[in-house]
């Protein structure tokens, strides 16, 4: 499973960096007082990790199977078509973040990221390992699982903000 996820890490810190450059734009927009422009970049980058999604999903059914035959490595082909499948959210969640630090205000990025952590924190127990006699745990799809789900409530607190009366006023967000 070790090189399921470094497999999986190339596809999604790469998606993470390219998705990290529009912080730069936003924040030059931001500066320069050019701040209609900001939403222009914004949905660059939300588009991007929507094509993403595409992308990782296909990945994930197609070449897992290639990658880690089912009868030689379970743990490993699981891990890996799972966490591509869900790759594209932590690339999203980068590109939502990359509006508050281009933008300045980075307390509510850090707000969010507690308010996802404390999800995958309640989720993650119960969904790896179970509740004795109610719930079977997942095991390593649990733990995919838990991170997926608080990843897409870390993005839609983000997205809730990004879309806000104000923000799209200011910035052109939607």
């Amino acid at each position: 499973a070790v090189t399921a996820g470094a497999i999986c890490n190339i596809f999604i810190f790469g998606g993470i960096a390219i998705v990290g450059i529009g912080d730069v734009f936003i924040g030059q927009y931001y500066g320069a007082g050019r701040t209609q422009k900001i939403g222009e970049i914004l949905w660059q980058m939300i588009w991007f990790c929507l094509g993403l999604a595409v992308f990782f999903n296909a990945i994930a059914h197609f070449m897992t199977p290639h990658l880690y035959p089912i009868d030689q490595a379970l743990l490993a082909h699981t891990y890996f078509s799972w966490q591509m499948g869900f790759g594209f959210l932590p690339v999203m969640v980068a590109a939502l973040t990359s509006f508050f630090v281009g933008t300045k205000r980075f307390g509510f990025a850090l707000a969010a990221v507690i308010i996802a952590s404390l999800v995958k924190l309640v989720l993650v127990f119960p969904l790896v390992f179970g509740i004795g006699g109610i719930w079977a745990g997942l095991g390593v799809r649990g733990a995919i699982l838990a991170t997926a789900l608080s990843q897409m409530v870390h993005i839609v607190v983000l997205g809730l903000r990004v879309s806000n009366k104000s923000n799209r006023h200011r910035f052109g967000s939607l």
